[in-house]
């Protein structure tokens, strides 16, 4: 557990018989009743957080996947389109740059290195 110092408090309502279940658990554990609470639950909540953000596929899952790593759809109008427009916002950021930039041979390589990508 981490060795933070332990400011929020949690309150749990519960009845005798498992406040009495968990303090002798505790007891026989060697640990106060806070320890022995926070070693049972963090670990838990740690796995249903892994196992709620955890992506799982089945072998369908996979195979569609492989195959669209090995056979990639054509691209579409939309995905050209941003393309395109990434391409635009680079060229136009250098030419802001070279306005600003009193180097103006530094900045003017920049641009030439863009172009060739």
């Amino acid at each position: 557990m981490s060795s933070a110092v332990a400011r929020q408090r949690i309150e749990v309502r519960t009845s005798d018989e498992i406040k009495n279940l968990i303090s002798e658990a505790a007891l026989h554990s060697g640990l106060d009743l806070t320890s022995f609470i926070l070693n049972a639950v963090v670990p838990a909540a740690r796995e249903v957080i892994e196992a709620k953000e955890r992506v799982k596929l089945s072998q369908e899952d996979l195979k569609a996947i492989g195959d669209l790593l090995e056979n990639p759809p054509q691209p579409t109008p939309a995905l050209l389109g941003a393309a395109v427009a990434a391409r635009n916002w680079k060229k136009s950021n250098v030419a802001a740059a070279a306005k600003r930039d009193p180097d103006r041979k530094a900045a003017q390589r920049k641009e030439v290195r863009l172009r060739k990508r």
